[in-house]
């Protein structure tokens, strides 16, 4: 123990006061090294309360065991109860996320660049630079979750058309709560013009600082340096592969669009596209899409596996083509590191085009005077929506043919992507599968849990909610037991229902639109999940609840972003959302409906329809409820809204 924390033999003495007389505590010292010691002097069992204010946001790690311990609040008491004579040891460990969100980097130095992954350096950037660095990246989804370590599992070099080389990591991250995850990282060196330059545009993509043979530069993500970029579209026109020592491999792969086009154009630009939080997404010439995974495992990626489903196999013209793929190999299986596409010529995505109508519907709500309008029943429902045609010309005229015609276009192509989803009936990753009431069961289990979670949540004191919305909350958070009676429908019966491959992750932003029609995007299922969960069969009424899901948050998105309006003119335009909302989504739903009728996925009966069509809509509201209040409070509002229309509607609406 002496020989691992140079604390206990060189530190200094500093003893720490403490109410219970009984109790010894103290910390010894040596550079950044704190060693914290509480004995319990006394016979007896012993309570104490400690002030660790001078640690604010250190992680207690007890040195036998390596268990972490909670954060050192705000106030800096922590709380000790120790046995007779007993007495506990603790390193304290910065918490990462403090110095992620500081503005001094941290610095390295090597002698050369070869000697980034020797042993001493490597634990360094796995225990000092690793964990501020992910923290700070928006593909680090995670975030909330307090990293337990990071350790460089395996790596390669990858080879730059200057001569010189990246290093290809494999990141294992641990948490101190729940599963380990591996993501993907490529570093580079940049130094003189390019390292200022970096620093300037994109300084969320440095490590660190770093002097490499004297001369100074930055450690940083790879994938925003033009030499990175290049490399990897090369290398899979060139179907690179890279061998490494431990029989592993990297193997970078491209089809014939790539190679005769790598053939006739010498200099391939490339540039960041933003918007995917996940992932990163690079173009190249405006002709290819690579998207580079972050988040890898080693099973079947779903999005590589849809995509290449529904467009090689069933024909499906309204999903990227698959052009090459980037993986590391194993003995008996690999992870997906990166998939190229061809480029999809668009003018912009879903969200931005129905973003731009509602905020032209707002103008025509504020135009003329339409009170009379909220006041009136809303017409359609779930199973029988109204279409445009049949609405009267009062809300025609306010809702817009160019609306209706797109979120209709969106429903009518949903159908046409489910259809292609169930046509293989031979492959067992795609042959639809019917329901069985022990998957029921496990769906409302699944269910129970997150409500009991999102309830556990709304309970507590929210101070960052508005006025209004905290009001909302502390109504809902007594209503835990309507929205289980609601939820536990889904297995009074054995549904005529067939479950199979879905997108998963569905919403107006993976939509791009190329002015005659649509194309649907990224197929790779929710972030948040497993590799293995995001290929689960569900039911496809659970890609149609999302979408209908993001039309409500698009309405209110409108309103809430909208700078121009005062407060008090907003709240007013509020039930006008739930107007818009209502009817755009009816028409997407009713072009679905329309596009998939006769087909096993839906349920004939009417009423599972409506049931699993509402179940699908809350259980999607409450986890978002659970997520807003948490991490954006203004937006809570939405999941309210969608939960109270649903208990409101009760089973029979």
């Amino acid at each position: 123990m002496r020989k691992k924390y140079k604390a206990f033999g060189r530190g200094d003495f500093k003893f720490i006061a403490a109410e219970n007389s009984k109790v010894l505590v103290f910390t010894r010292t040596y550079r950044d090294e704190v060693i914290l010691v509480v004995a319990n002097l006394s016979k007896f069992s012993q309570a104490v309360e400690v002030d660790l204010s001078a640690y604010k946001g250190y992680a207690p790690v007890e040195l036998v065991s390596k268990n972490k311990f909670p954060l050192v609040k705000d106030d800096g008491i922590y709380f000790f109860t120790l046995g007779p004579h007993a007495f506990q040891s603790f390193v304290l460990e910065k918490n990462p996320t403090a110095e992620a969100t500081g503005k001094t980097l941290l610095e390295l130095s090597i002698n050369s660049w070869d000697e980034l992954l020797s042993p001493s350096v490597k634990t360094q950037l796995e225990t000092d630079i690793l964990p501020g660095f992910l923290l700070k990246s928006d593909w680090f989804i995670n975030k909330s979750k307090f990293i337990y370590s990071i350790e460089i599992s395996n790596h390669s070099k990858l080879p730059l058309p200057d001569g010189q080389h990246a290093y290809w990591l494999l990141l294992d991250v641990n948490f101190e709560r729940g599963l380990p995850e591996t993501y993907s990282l490529v570093v580079n060196y940049l130094k003189d013009v390019a390292a200022k330059n970096l620093k300037d545009v994109s300084p969320q993509a440095v490590l660190c600082q770093m002097t490499v043979g004297g001369e100074e530069g930055v450690l940083c993500d790879g994938l925003f340096t033009p030499e990175v970029l290049k490399a990897l579209i090369t290398g899979m026109a060139d179907d690179l592969r890279l061998s490494l020592p431990d029989r592993t491999s990297i193997t970078l792969n491209g089809n014939n669009d790539l190679k005769n086009y790598a053939f006739v154009q010498e200099d391939i630009k490339a540039r960041i596209y933003p918007g995917d939080p996940a992932n990163t997404s690079i173009g190249y010439d405006n002709a290819f899409f690579l998207k580079m995974y972050r988040k890898v495992d080693r099973t079947t990626n779903a999005d590589v596996e849809i995509t290449r489903f529904l467009t090689e196999k069933a024909g499906f013209p309204y999903a990227p083509t698959f052009v090459g793929s980037a993986r590391w190999n194993f003995d008996n299986d690999f992870m997906t590191l990166g998939m190229l596409q061809l480029m999809i010529e668009n003018h912009g995505d879903g969200h931005s085009f129905m973003l731009e109508r509602i905020n032209n519907y707002i103008e025509r709500v504020l135009a003329r005077d339409l009170s009379d309008l909220i006041s009136r029943k809303l017409l359609g429902s779930l199973t029988q929506p109204v279409g445009f045609d049949d609405l009267p010309p009062d809300l025609r005229d306010l809702l817009g043919s160019r609306t209706a015609g797109q979120a209709a276009l969106i429903g009518k192509r949903t159908a046409d992507m489910h259809i292609a989803l169930a046509s293989d009936l031979n492959d067992p990753d795609f042959r639809p599968e019917a329901f069985s009431l022990h998957y029921q069961r496990s769906l409302y289990s699944s269910m129970q849990s997150q409500v009991r979670e999102t309830f556990d949540i709304i309970r507590k004191e929210h101070p960052d909610l508005s006025e209004l919305v905290g009001i909302e909350v502390k109504e809902m958070s007594v209503r835990r037991n309507d929205v289980l009676t609601f939820l536990k429908r889904i297995y009074s019966k054995r549904l005529d229902a067939v479950k199979l491959r879905i997108h998963g992750n569905y919403h107006l932003g993976q939509l791009l639109l190329t002015g005659k029609d649509i194309v649907i995007t990224d197929f790779g299922g929710d972030p948040y999940k497993t590799y293995s969960e995001r290929r689960l069969k569900r039911s496809p009424l659970r890609d149609v609840t999302y979408m209908m899901r993001s039309f409500y948050y698009t309405a209110y998105e409108g309103i809430l972003r909208n700078n121009h309006l005062p407060n008090d003119q907003l709240k007013k335009l509020v039930p006008f959302s739930r107007l818009w909302a209502h009817y755009v989504t009816g028409f997407f739903l009713k072009a679905y409906l329309d596009g998939v009728q006769g087909k096993s996925f839906v349920p004939e009966a009417t009423e599972d329809l409506q049931m699993m069509l509402q179940i699908y809509l809350l259980e999607k509201a409450i986890t978002d409820l659970n997520h807003e209040v948490k991490y954006a409070p203004d937006w809570a509002v939405v999941p309210l809204r969608i939960i109270q229309s649903l208990l409101q509607q009760g089973p029979g609406d």
